[in-house]
């Protein structure tokens, strides 16, 4: 109840009870594709059992029954009760703002809470590069694809910036492969690029080497714990198994 200087009350309020199954595990896969895709979820549950986490938790975040979706809580803010259960996620998806929105309104008390993610996001060539969605995110904003769209071929790589990271080789083209500027570091966080991609430009005149800025990963690291607690790429991981070192990138971004 709320009091004012008086001392009067205003009328009692309580929010609803909400009920959570209890986790399996602190680490939770988020399937943020939409429409929802059971064999992108597959791909990543392998990859977690594959390096040795095999107990962990997943959410279909737009998984529908009858128009009505089945695994997302009714509002933002019980989402982030749910959310801060855990103290790892990886959070997948193909549509770019459907997935940043939710994110950016559901990871607040996960994130405050010193939880750590790893964020895959696959952003269309439509994408608006200063998007306000990206402004939680280790990403500052993406560079503008004024020559044509940018792509990643068979079997072209993204190269690690930093030690300890597997080059990872694309296993098809990847057909919107969008490049960014990392975040600006400010007092309680440092950003830095961890992964460059061999990229191409599709033009009118044909496909063209991009030699301009190709980052594709960067992470934000809390300057009080000097944690890493984000970790994000714009590329499909999905496509990106030529190396099979994925095993080993999911041990390295979930620090196990």
């Amino acid at each position: 109840r709320a009091v004012d200087k008086v001392g009067a009350k205003s009328i009692a309020s309580a929010s609803y009870t909400f009920y959570c199954k209890k986790p399996l595990n602190k680490i939770l896969i988020v399937n943020a594709t939409s429409p929802y895709t059971a064999s992108k979820l597959n791909f990543f549950q392998a990859g977690m059992q594959n390096a040795g986490i095999t107990i962990f938790d997943t959410l279909n975040a737009f998984i529908k029954n009858n128009n009505n979706y089945e695994e997302l809580s009714p509002d933002y803010f019980t989402q982030n009760k749910v959310l801060k259960f855990f103290d790892k996620i990886v959070w997948f998806s193909d549509n770019d703002s459907v997935s940043l929105a939710l994110a950016q309104r559901s990871l607040g008390e996960f994130l405050s809470n010193n939880g750590r993610i790893f964020m895959a996001i696959n952003f269309s060539q439509f994408f608006y590069e200063q998007s306000a969605l990206m402004d939680f995110t280790p990403v500052k904003e993406l560079i503008p694809d004024t020559q044509g769209v940018f792509r990643m071929n068979t079997a072209a790589a993204m190269q690690p910036l930093i030690s300890g990271y597997p080059i990872l080789k694309s296993t098809s083209i990847i057909s919107s492969a969008r490049p960014f500027l990392k975040a600006i570091d400010n007092g309680s966080s440092k950003f830095y690029d961890v992964y460059g991609g061999e990229l191409i430009v599709s033009t009118p005149n044909g496909p063209v080497t991009w030699t301009g800025t190709s980052i594709v990963s960067a992470k934000r690291v809390d300057l009080i714990t000097n944690q890493t607690n984000f970790i994000f790429t714009s590329m499909p991981l999905d496509s990106m198994k030529g190396k099979n070192k994925l095993n080993s990138l999911f041990r390295k971004t979930l620090g196990v």
